[in-house]
This record gives C-alpha cells, sequence and structure tokens, in this order.
C-alpha cells in the first residue's frame, strides 16, 4: 500500500482547532492515536515518516498498512496551538474534563465523516484516561480502545515528585510550557528516574524523545486537576469547590456535597471492548493501576497485557515491536 499523508484541523465545539496527521488507507478500519498528559503526537508517531526510527518507534507505522491511521495532537499541542499562549493566555483555562467532552468527541465525529468502518481510540497514559471517561458516557461511538499504562485509581502511584501535588491554583489558570517548566525546576532528572526505565532505551532516543514530544503548551489548570486526582485517589471532574473538596474529603457525610463526579467510580459505564496494556516497572502507572480499570470497566470482551516496560519507554523502548504487534493483532482479532 502507498501511503498518503494528510493534515486536518479539527474545529472543536468550543472554538480550538486541532491538528490531526492521517496515514490514508481507504477502506479500512479507522484507528485514532492519543498522546499522553505531557507529550504530543510524536510519543506515538516518532521518527520521520519512512525512516528507521520511524518503522521501529512509531505506534502509527505499525499499524499502517492495515488500518486507516489518525494521530491527534489535544489542544496546546504542536499544531493545535490555535492560540497564541503569549498573546491570549485567557484561552488556556481548559482541564481534563474538556478533553473529554470536546476533544475526544469531536475527533471521533470528524474521523466518522471521513472513514468508513468500524473506528478504534489508542491511548496512552492520559490518552486513555479521557477515553475511560468519553466512553462512560457515549455508547456506540468506537468499536474497541486500548489503553497504554493509563491509571485510574491513584492508589498506588508514584507521584511524589509531581511539582503541582503540594501547590495548586484552583481559582486561576495559565499556560505552562511542560518542557520549559520540566527544565526550570531542575526536574528532568527525576522525571527520567520515575517514568523511565533507562535499561531499557537508547538514551539518544530518550533525549530526542523529551525534546519533541514534551515541547507542549498547556493549561495550569490540566497539572492541578492532575493533583487532585493524587491528593484525593480519585479519577474525577474538576470539582466546583476543590477547596472545600480537600477540607471536607475526610469526613464522610460532608464529602458528599462537595465531590465531584467520579470517572474512577463508574467505571462500569464503560462497555466498549478493551485491551488494557501495564508495564511491569511503570511507576507513574503501576500494574495494579491497569488491573483496577480492567477489573471495573463494564466492558464484556477485554484483554490485560503487561510487559517489562516502564511508563515512557512503553513507546520507546528496546522491545517496541513486540508491544506494537500486540495491538496489532488484538486490533485486528476484533475486525
Amino acid at each position: 500500500m502507498t501511503s498518503k499523508v494528510k493534515r486536518y484541523y479539527v474545529p472543536t465545539s468550543d472554538g480550538w482547532k486541532l491538528a490531526i496527521k492521517r496515514y490514508v488507507n481507504e477502506g479500512k478500519p479507522a484507528v485514532i492515536i492519543c498522546h499522553g498528559l505531557a507529550s504530543n503526537s510524536s510519543a506515538v508517531d516518532f521518527g520521520r515518516y519512512g525512516s528507521r526510527k520511524w518503522k521501529r518507534y512509531s505506534l502509527a507505522a505499525h499499524l499502517y498498512e492495515e488500518f486507516d491511521v489518525w494521530i491527534v495532537d489535544l489542544r496546546g499541542r504542536k499544531g493545535s496551538r490555535t492560540f497564541d499562549a503569549r498573546r491570549h493566555p485567557e484561552k488556556y483555562t481548559w482541564n481534563v474534563d474538556t478533553y473529554i467532552e470536546h476533544d475526544v468527541p469531536d475527533t471521533v465525529n470528524f474521523v466518522r465523516k471521513h472513514s468508513k468502518g468500524k473506528i478504534f481510540w489508542i491511548g496512552k497514559s492520559m490518552g486513555g484516561m479521557i477515553a475511560y471517561g468519553y466512553g462512560e458516557m457515549n455508547k456506540d461511538m468506537l468499536d474497541g480502545v486500548v489503553t497504554m499504562a493509563s491509571p485510574v485509581a491513584f492508589e498506588n502511584t508514584r507521584w511524589r515528585w509531581f511539582p503541582a501535588r503540594e501547590v495548586y491554583p484552583r481559582r486561576i489558570s495559565f499556560p505552562i510550557n511542560i518542557l520549559e517548566t520540566m527544565e526550570k525546576l531542575d526536574l528532568m532528572n527525576i522525571f527520567i528516574k520515575n517514568l523511565v526505565d533507562m535499561d531499557n532505551v537508547d538514551e539518544k532516543i530518550l533525549d530526542e524523545y523529551i525534546k519533541k514530544a514534551m515541547d507542549n503548551t498547556i493549561s495550569s489548570r490540566v497539572l492541578s486537576q492532575f493533583a487532585i486526582f493524587i491528593n484525593h485517589k480519585n479519577f474525577c471532574r474538576y470539582p466546583e469547590k476543590p477547596w472545600m473538596y480537600d477540607l471536607f474529603a475526610r469526613i464522610p457525610w460532608l464529602r458528599l456535597y462537595f465531590e465531584p463526579y467520579s470517572y474512577k467510580y463508574n467505571l462500569d459505564k464503560f462497555e466498549y471492548p478493551l485491551l488494557a496494556i501495564a508495564g511491569s516497572k511503570d511507576k507513574t502507572a503501576p500494574p495494579s493501576e491497569i488491573k483496577y480499570a480492567y477489573n471495573h470497566v463494564g466492558s464484556k470482551e477485554k484483554k490485560y497485557m503487561e510487559f517489562p516496560n516502564g511508563h515512557a519507554d512503553m513507546n520507546i523502548g528496546n522491545n517496541v515491536e513486540d508491544v506494537y504487534s500486540s495491538i496489532k493483532d488484538w486490533l485486528l482479532s476484533m475486525i
């Protein structure tokens, strides 16, 4: 198959435009691939198209011969910087719920209009988390979901290094560049220690991954919401009154008044066929986190797989072919 690469700018219902790259394979089932919290599409489509690096490390490259592949950049990443952060900081006020309520459904609806047949979603880390949230509220829109190292319980993760964990502003929101912030706070070594199994990566590949995949400007409220997940051990909506939620979280009869909708405790509403992938060396989303989702979803058809990986090296590790071939085999079994 001769692949044609197309680029689209998908309008969201709240005024942003999401950059999507498509490896066109007309008539084949569609696969939407989504990156995680601190990354962009380079994390799942690594390397220049056609290069050896791309053929080895890009998930899109491993799938495009059998599928119509779409790679999305959520708002704030790469081509999805609809609004300049310096000129329009007021536009950088979104949170994780915004991805679930706008970016995911608008992307899925766009792909449905341009691709025939079945549609699958593959989400790395947060990219899988938002698929869970979307699936709880949207039925019959996808034919299956693959999550890669996507935590939902936040009960056994090691997030003590997370800069927003202790101090996170709730009433204000501002643009924050992930790569610049990590470097300014001298957190890069801590990041690598917690998110990468160094025995499983080529250091040159890791350096390039950090420079290309982590150069993103997002809303600080996304980090604030992750701090809420971590502190309350609850993957939930952004609370209307987060300070009150903090204050009364340990008092059951008061907690009910301030606790937001919990994606974690409504996983039974997610019924799509699911492949949940974990890394046995992942400190950020350890196997127990992935198994929590696997055990609590309402999916009748589901599969759990575990690989000897850390968090980030699931996409750039030395055993990346094993991970990607397993995803491909599962997708093919769903057709």
